[in-house]
């Protein structure tokens, strides 16, 4: 199809033209031209038959800068992800874990005195005439007498309910923090199904808790690692086999010390927390022993890593680092760690 194109002259100096981009002006003389409207605005030059344009507006943005940019947007936001998965991982044996208060019975809601001495006023007013003042007096002032009364039984009866339900509440209690085995079996197995713990069993014998639970798989780790280039640019990269071993330690002394924090914070009376972590491969090998005590545990700074809080934390650690990348390999379990042992 054949493109029609039409100019007119509006003023000296000022031309108007449709185009296939719509209508454009031309402002200005031959020599110094300003062309805005449809299309890129811009300016020509030139006397003669030559003439040089000029765009406005920068040169085009190309299809490859476009691509360029957003590859480079999706690394930063790439970096940004791995950065964040790094720093959870690196940080979760931080984790506040809060345990049971003692609970306290709540009152019983009664009902508002007013409404006691509104029933009993219909009661008393029941047999009196309307415009008996005298007798309506002596109706009402009996009403209070006896809605008073009411108020009185209901709030000893509402003070025997609570006291009962407290005391339940005290035994509850009192077995948990004298070491009732099914009790506190009962509180850690809420707890650990709570927070999801990798706990496989446990067992409790007087003061002291023994734990068998997994360690992580490789799966539970990032899968590239946060890098900057040389030019500055974000972008991930790959995890070295020593980079891998090592987080994987990280995350499986984190995991002892949460599930350490679990116990102490929900059985208050259990001083002792032996846990024995095994390997998610390998016939699920024991990889990690360590043993905590309550007061040691209590005063220990989490500031460090996960591996060198575990080690201050504890009064022994069990590990058999193997090989260049210093990975956790089966250790010899000590015989305390048995479920059952009073060791």
């Amino acid at each position: 199809m054949m493109r029609l194109f039409s100019s007119i002259k509006l003023a000296p100096g000022v031309r108007l033209s449709t185009t296939s981009r719509g209508l454009r002006a031309h402002v200005g003389p031959r020599g110094a031209r300003v062309h805005v409207g449809g299309g890129r605005t811009g300016i020509s030059t030139g006397a003669g038959p030559f003439t040089l344009y000029q765009g406005a507006g920068g040169a085009p943005r190309s299809r490859r800068t476009t691509a360029g940019s957003s590859a480079a947007a999706q690394k930063a936001q790439l970096h940004r992800d791995a950065a964040a998965h790094l720093a959870a991982l690196e940080g979760m044996h931080r984790a506040a874990v809060a345990g049971p208060a003692r609970e306290v019975a709540p009152p019983v809601k009664l009902r508002p005195f007013s409404l006691l001495v509104a029933t009993a006023e219909r009661q008393e007013l029941k047999e009196v005439g309307r415009f008996d003042r005298s007798a309506r007096r002596e109706a009402r002032a009996r009403a209070r007498t006896i809605a008073e009364g009411w108020a009185h039984d209901l709030l000893v009866l509402a003070e025997q309910d609570r006291a009962g339900r407290q005391a339940v509440i005290d035994e509850a209690w009192s077995l948990l923090v004298g070491n009732d085995p099914a009790t506190v079996r009962s509180a850690l197995a809420d707890a650990f199904r709570a927070a999801g713990a990798p706990v496989s069993t446990f067992d409790v014998v007087g003061d002291i808790v023994t734990l068998r639970m997994v360690g992580p798989a490789e799966q539970d780790l990032p899968t590239v690692k946060p890098k900057v280039t040389q030019a500055g640019n974000a972008t991930v990269g790959q995890i070295t086999k020593g980079e891998r071993a090592s987080w994987l330690a990280a995350m499986t002394a984190a995991r002892v010390l949460i599930a350490t924090k679990q116990v102490l914070a929900w059985a208050p009376g259990i001083q002792v927390v032996r846990v024995l972590v095994t390997s998610p491969i390998e016939g699920n090998q024991p990889v990690l022993a360590a043993r905590m005590r309550r007061s040691r545990f209590a005063g220990t700074s989490f500031s460090s890593d996960a591996l060198s809080v575990l080690q201050a934390a504890a009064d022994d650690v069990v590990i058999e680092p193997r090989g260049r990348s210093r990975e956790l390999g089966r250790i010899s379990v000590p015989g305390e760690y048995a479920v059952g042992s009073r060791g």
